[in-house]
């Protein structure tokens, strides 16, 4: 491969809002992309193109009614078309919330359904439609001191929103329920806090199988000086069934219960300077092969600095380790699933520097540096029933070593309401490797040595006030 661009070619984007005197909302937007070639050459020097994306174009329409007491009903449709027997889908999806007179309770329902158009290789000139469908219910008292809900979310095993837009899981139903306790007014020396619990409950949707129950409390409280703190934690009650983590279809991997706690700490924002911490820890129980407990922790630091009221700077630092991660490998020869036992450490560091010249003229630079290794320590067999069996005569080298540095600038001049000229600067560094470097002035040295991809854009929007334009004929 002599060259793969990661990015198509956009040929136009159209947009089209607002909201009639009755209430309603109306989304229009269009974009359309170019072709786009990866260029290949074979073993005697020979060049070739080969198409990667084809021509393309999207689509979205959102229609947004307003109702009484903050209620609103919505409908909305994406869609795209691509040439070339590649495919393309229809997704359209709507949905409805009502609220009595007051807000304090209030139900809502969402649906979507998917429709998949592929095109068989052999037959080019025949479309197969693949339907899928979601919908999400809820229910419960949304307002006051003390509020609770019930939620249902459901997603069969065919849907599929993923050519325009992102779906992580399908097959499942999710079914939850929630308590909080609010206090919105100041008592002892607390500003406002607020308390809840959340059980949810995770099947299959084919099957109905349980494939998980989680219960996660949560507390936050700002306290009159203004700053504020958090606590919370996250527990399984079951193990849980994994569909996707073996990366073979009907295949399963069963994991552990695990135990997490987190907490943090943000100052006083007023204050020019402030800074938040962050940390977890939790513990993983293992029951195969072995038995006993992984634990794992992660700590988070962010201080900012307001120099004045034109400059202002923010440093960011996350650490994260894992001396105990199990997760998917390789498919030796025989066939077999080997899962491993891996030593994580995930490294980010970034800052952020603000100038604003005028109240419509800024600049912004942002560089973030984020790095992640691995060493596997010991290899498993994935056996029928998703647990895990020693393999002691696996050997080959899965360790990883990965590091991506970007630095971002924008340049922005707000030179009328809602209309703005943006010139932007990337700079982007991928780097990989399957040896493990624990020094990280080794590392940088070698991140930055590595290929780099920069990128200048140009971005001019300018707002037609429509209303404007026609109160300006009329006279």
């Amino acid at each position: 491969m002599l060259r793969n661009p990661t990015q198509s070619k956009l040929l136009n984007a159209t947009k089209i809002t607002g909201r009639t005197p009755g209430g309603l909302g109306i989304g229009i937007l269009n974009a359309v992309v170019g072709n786009t070639y990866a260029t290949v050459a074979d073993s005697l020097g020979n060049k070739s193109k080969i198409l990667t994306e084809p021509f393309s174009n999207y689509n979205i329409i959102v229609l947004d009614q307003q109702l009484k007491y903050g209620s609103d009903v919505y409908l909305i449709n994406t869609n795209v078309d691509r040439k070339k027997y590649y495919n393309g889908a229809n997704v359209t999806g709507g949905g409805i919330r009502l609220n009595n007179k007051k807000s304090t309770y209030g139900v809502q329902g969402d649906f979507a359904i998917s429709d998949l158009l592929s095109n068989n290789d052999t037959l080019k000139n025949v479309a197969k439609d693949s339907l899928g469908y979601k919908y999400h219910l809820f229910a419960g008292k949304i307002s006051g001191k003390f509020q609770f809900a019930y939620y249902l979310d459901a997603i069969n095993p065919t849907y599929n929103n993923n050519t325009f837009g992102i779906t992580r899981e399908v097959n499942y139903y999710k079914n939850g329920a929630y308590i909080s306790v609010n206090q919105f007014k100041p008592f002892g020396k607390f500003l406002e806090a607020a308390e809840n619990i959340t059980v949810e409950e995770v099947e299959n949707f084919t099957t109905h199988h349980i494939d998980g129950i989680s219960i996660n409390p949560f507390l936050n409280a700002t306290l009159k000086s203004y700053h504020n703190f958090y606590l919370g934690g996250e527990m399984d009650a079951i193990p849980r069934t994994d569909y996707y983590e073996a990366r073979t279809p009907g295949r399963i991997f069963v994991r552990t219960p695990h135990y997490i706690t987190f907490l943090g700490f943000n100052s006083d924002a007023r204050k020019k300077f402030n800074f938040s911490i962050s940390g977890h820890i939790g513990t993983t129980a293992l029951v195969s092969p072995t038995i006993g407990y992984n634990t794992f922790w992660g700590i988070g630091v962010t201080p900012r600095l307001r120099v004045s009221d034109k400059l202002s700077f923010e440093l960011s630092t996350e650490l994260a380790k894992d001396n105990g991660d199990r997760g998917y490998v390789d498919v030796d020869e025989y066939g077999t699933i080997i899962f491993g036992k891996r030593y994580l450490t995930d490294l980010t560091n970034s800052i952020s520097i603000k100038y604003l010249f005028k109240n419509n003229l800024s600049l912004s630079l942002r560089g973030r540096h984020y790095w992640a290794r691995g060493a596997y320590k010991s290899f498993y067999d994935l056996a029928d029933d998703g647990h895990l069996i020693d393999n002691i005569s696996y050997t080959t080298n899965h360790d990883f070593n990965f590091n991506a540095f970007n630095i971002d600038m924008l340049f922005q001049w707000q030179f009328a309401p809602g209309s703005s000229m943006q010139l932007i600067y990337k700079n982007s560094i991928y780097n990989q490797g399957d040896f493990v470097i624990n020094s990280y002035s080794d590392n940088f040295k070698n991140t930055i040595q590595s290929k780099q991809l920069n990128t200048i854009s140009l971005k001019v929007l300018y707002y037609f006030d429509y209303l404007y334009l026609v109160k300006k004929q009329n006279k």
